[in-house]
């Protein structure tokens, strides 16, 4: 809604109705989403262990840190912070909740370096085709701002293993895989053309 706001030709109408689209989203919630907010003010029973959500997750994410900082190089192992993580913090076992640390700490430096390293990648060939390829580059656009939209939800969720990233991911590999064919096919387009200019100077050239 953002981009066709943005790409409208009245922007200023556009972006007063997507406000008003909001405040109605807003207020049809249904209550459970506004009782998952409050939930993270509440503190449980001391007999379950449970602590406030908020606290919970600030800790979760220092024992990621922490792990991360002992473990550096090549972190404690895929699937092994869940296990791990009450031996650094006074804390339930639980995920992360935040994508990047918890890759640091299983994965350690070279496991954030090359998930980075993929998401680098796949930003630059969709820069790439938005720029030169005006056929797919309204795909292009889509794929890149829904990826740093879950990027930076990413930061309080650990969503490394959820298949919409990578699905993304792959989708720009076939898009890239889409412009190379379209641009070899244009460009043997004119090359006949000019193959066909030449052919016709040529006859020409004969005939005078």
């Amino acid at each position: 809604l953002l981009i066709a706001a943005l790409k409208a030709r009245k922007k200023i109408r556009a972006l007063l109705w997507l406000s008003i689209c909001i405040v109605v989203i807003i207020n049809l919630m249904p209550t459970y989403v506004w009782e998952r907010f409050e939930k993270t003010k509440i503190v449980e029973g001391p007999a379950t262990g449970d602590i406030a959500s908020t606290t919970r997750r600030f800790l979760l994410a220092k024992s990621a840190w922490r792990m991360f900082l002992t473990h550096p190089l090549f972190g404690v192992g895929v699937g092994n912070y869940f296990w791990e993580c009450g031996k650094y913090e006074a804390v339930h076992p639980g995920r992360a909740h935040t994508t990047y640390l918890e890759i640091m700490a299983e994965l350690g430096i070279i496991g954030i370096f090359l998930f980075l390293g993929v998401l680098f990648h796949t930003f630059k060939t969709l820069k790439k085709i938005m720029r030169n390829n005006s056929q797919v580059s309204s795909y292009a656009w889509g794929l890149y701002i829904g990826l740093a939209g879950f990027l930076i939800a990413a930061l309080f969720l650990h969503a490394q293993q959820e298949k919409v990233l990578w699905f993304v991911v792959f989708m720009a590999v076939a898009l890239e895989r889409i412009d190379t064919q379209m641009s070899a096919e244009k460009e043997g387009r004119v090359a006949q053309m000019r193959r066909k200019k030449r052919k016709r100077v040529e006859e020409v050239e004969v005939v005078s």
